[in-house]
C-alpha cells in the first residue's frame, strides 16, 4: 500500500465515517465523493445527526490515528462471505451483489469496510482528520464534509490564526470568544427589533403625496427593508395609498424597493435602470434592486406620479 494524498483521504474517510455511524443508531453512509479540496458523506439516518456527534466521531477517529492501528487488506469470493467473518461490515451492496471477489479493508479490528481504493498501511500515517460542516440534505439524509492530511494540518493552521485575529478584536481570550459573541447577538437582536418599530414608525408617519395616485416615497438609510417588504401591503391598505417607494443606503450601494396595488408601474419599472443605473426587477407590481444615482430615480418616480 503506498501513502500519498489519495490513500490518506480514503483511510481517513473510513476512520471518521466509521466512528460517526457507531455512535449514531440506524445510520449508513449511502454516497461519497471526493472533490479536490474536500471530502463529502452522505448518510442515511433514522436518528437526528448533530454537530456534537460529527466532533466526537472526529475525536475518536484521530484517536485511532495517533494510536497507529495496521491497515490490512482481505479478498472474499462474495459479499456474503465477507459479511459471515465481519458481520458489522460496511458495504454499498446493492453494487457488490454480482461481484465475484470482495475486496475488505480492516482498520485495525475497528472499522471493517468494502471497498476498491488505496489506503495508507497504518493510520498513523493519516496524520489528522478535521470535519468541516455539518447539513442536512433532507429529512433523514445528512452531508458530512471534511479534510485528512495536509489539507487538514493547513486548515488547522488557517482556523487557529483566525481564532487569534478574532480574539484581538473582541479584546478578550480565546476561551470567551463564544460567550462574548453570544453577548454581541443578543445586542444585534435588540438592535434589530429597534430598527423594524423604527421602520414601521417611518412607513405611518411619513406624509402622504398626491398625484396622479396616493402615494408615498421614503429615503432612509436606517429602514429594514426586509421587514418592510414583509408589511408593504398591509400598509398601502391602511395609509389607503397605491404607490410605497423606499430608497435606502447601507454604505456601499443605493437598495430601493418599490410597490403598487390598483396602479400600473410596469413603464417605471422599464426605465429605472436606463435612468438611475444600477440593477433589479421584480413580479408584476414590484420592483427590487440597485441604483447608482438616487437623484435621478427620485425624479423618475415623480414624473410617473405627479
Amino acid at each position: 500500500m503506498e501513502v500519498n494524498e489519495y490513500s490518506i483521504r480514503h483511510t481517513g474517510e473510513h476512520l471518521l465515517i466509521g466512528s460517526l455511524v457507531k455512535r449514531v443508531d440506524g445510520s449508513r453512509v449511502v454516497r461519497v465523493v471526493h472533490e479536490p479540496d474536500v471530502d463529502k458523506a452522505f448518510i442515511e439516518s433514522e436518528s437526528r445527526i448533530s454537530w456534537d456527534d460529527v466532533v466526537e466521531a472526529a475525536k475518536e477517529a484521530n484517536k485511532k490515528v495517533r494510536e497507529g492501528y495496521p491497515v490490512s487488506i482481505e479478498y472474499f469470493d462474495s459479499l456474503d462471505e465477507a459479511k459471515r467473518k465481519y458481520p458489522g461490515l460496511r458495504a454499498y451492496e446493492e453494487r457488490l451483489e454480482n461481484k465475484d471477489r470482495i475486496r475488505v479493508v480492516n482498520i485495525g479490528g475497528f472499522d471493517y469496510s468494502a471497498c476498491k481504493n488505496p489506503h495508507v498501511e497504518n493510520t498513523s500515517e493519516v496524520g489528522l482528520i478535521i470535519p468541516i460542516r455539518l447539513s442536512s440534505v433532507r429529512k433523514g439524509l445528512y452531508e458530512v464534509v471534511f479534510i485528512s492530511g495536509s489539507k487538514a494540518y493547513e486548515q488547522a493552521l488557517t482556523d487557529s490564526t483566525l481564532i487569534n485575529r478574532i480574539s484581538r478584536i473582541l479584546g478578550c481570550s480565546r476561551e470567551d470568544i463564544l460567550r462574548r459573541v453570544s453577548n454581541m447577538v443578543d445586542m444585534l437582536n435588540i438592535f434589530e427589533e429597534f430598527r423594524r418599530v423604527y421602520s414601521k414608525s417611518i412607513l405611518y408617519g411619513s406624509e402622504v403625496l398626491e398625484g396622479k395616485t396616493r402615494y408615498l416615497y421614503i429615503y432612509d438609510k436606517y429602514i429594514d427593508l426586509k421587514y418592510v417588504m414583509g408589511i408593504a401591503s398591509q400598509v398601502m391598505i391602511d395609509r389607503d395609498i397605491n404607490v410605497l417607494a423606499i430608497v435606502s443606503w447601507d454604505g456601499e450601494k443605493y437598495t430601493v424597493f418599490v410597490a403598487s396595488r390598483n396602479f400600473d408601474i410596469e413603464q417605471f419599472k422599464s426605465r429605472v435602470k436606463t435612468v438611475a443605473g444600477g440593477s433589479g426587477g421584480g413580479k408584476p407590481g414590484m420592483y427590487m434592486g440597485y441604483i447608482e444615482n438616487p437623484e435621478a430615480f427620485k425624479k423618475l418616480f415623480d414624473e410617473y406620479l405627479k
